[in-house]
């Protein structure tokens, strides 16, 4: 099925189920392509339950991961660019630490819809949400969103800081709308520890209980994020030539679905997922998630892991050149280690 297909009858169902929704942003091409790694999707959280049966009627989800505030689904046999999966970030709040920084209803009530097909925030929070995804985080703005974002700030300055008033001291709404305008990258990120108190102090002070129950589920769900024994795969391919790497591609992105192993390790062995938080997962055949880098044999550029690959795939032989060759070389070294992971 192609993503568009799939696209348009997920948000006719949204609209026949009345699921509020928005995608938050890199929607310019959608639904016949995807220009990033993955859909941003916000929802309410009591909808995630209906949304899964409402995709596994037509699909099966291949892996499923969740957070407090995040659900991210993968989606098999979805033709998305070169591969045969999609993966979709399902947000039921925008938010640091947990802590919103902008109120669904508000969201909601403000949204339009794009190409008659599916629903978009209004621009200056699109614009709000895009800078603080990366600016709470990481205290930088995503190059290809600034001038987007710097645009909407300088067109709308009054609304936008209208709209972090609600959440922050005047001075605190107007210092971040001048900072973007005018490109104040260095006071920007001087200004991030008053931002993120003015955020943390506000939710604080309004109700202190919800605030404690907030960060406390927050950070429940990272330690049981960290702890627990996701099937998670790091795999090396080295190759000798261009013409066996096209064949590499080929076989990961097409032949072989890279999450694909069914396993039963997502619901063992994790004392956070069965005793503090018993770990909801709808899907009945769980997938080995794949991580892979592919290599050049004659290049001596290193290359940086975030962790050293549980396995190195050579292709420096004639036979590397066969399709058939490297999808069974590939598969049969997959299994293997699926084997293992389960048997550990």
């Amino acid at each position: 099925m192609k993503l568009e297909k799939f696209l348009i009858y997920l948000f006719k169902e949204f609209e026949k189920k009345k699921i509020n929704y928005c995608i938050l942003r890199n929607y310019e091409t959608l639904p016949k392509k995807l220009n990033s790694n993955d859909i941003d999707i916000l929802i309410e959280k009591k909808n995630i339950n209906l949304i899964i049966s409402i995709i596994q009627k037509i699909k099966k989800i291949l892996l499923f991961h969740q957070r407090d505030y995040l659900t991210s689904i993968t989606v098999g046999d979805v033709i998305n660019n070169r591969k045969n999966f999609v993966k979709i970030d399902f947000l039921n709040k925008v938010c640091w630490k947990g802590i919103p920084f902008l109120e669904n209803k508000d969201i909601f009530s403000s949204r339009k819809k794009f190409k008659k097909i599916f629903f978009i925030p209004e621009k200056n929070h699109e614009a709000i949400i895009t800078f603080f995804s990366s600016y709470l985080v990481g205290g930088w703005i995503k190059k290809k969103y600034q001038e987007k974002i710097k645009k909407i700030f300088i067109n709308n300055s009054n609304q936008v800081e209208n709209i972090f008033s609600k959440k922050f001291s005047f001075k605190t709404s107007k210092d971040i709308v001048e900072g973007v305008k005018k490109n104040k990258l260095k006071f920007l990120l001087q200004k991030l520890i008053t931002v993120k108190f003015e955020l943390f102090y506000g939710q604080f002070s309004n109700n202190f209980f919800k605030c404690f129950y907030i960060l406390f589920i927050y950070f429940l769900y990272e330690i049981r994020m960290k702890f627990s024994q996701y099937s998670l795969i790091y795999l090396e391919i080295e190759y000798e030539n261009l013409k066996i790497k096209k064949k590499i591609d080929q076989v990961i992105n097409k032949r072989i679905k890279l999450l694909f192993n069914k396993t039963s390790i997502l619901n063992n062995f994790s004392i956070f997922n069965q005793l503090i938080l018993k770990f909801y997962n709808p899907i009945k055949n769980q997938h080995l998630l794949v991580k892979y880098k592919i290599k050049n044999l004659n290049s001596t550029n290193g290359i940086f892991y975030v962790a050293r690959p549980d396995y190195k795939i050579i292709f420096n032989d004639k036979k590397g050149e066969s399709l058939k060759y490297c999808e069974k070389k590939i598969h049969n070294i997959l299994n293997r280690i699926a084997k293992r992971k389960i048997n550990q």
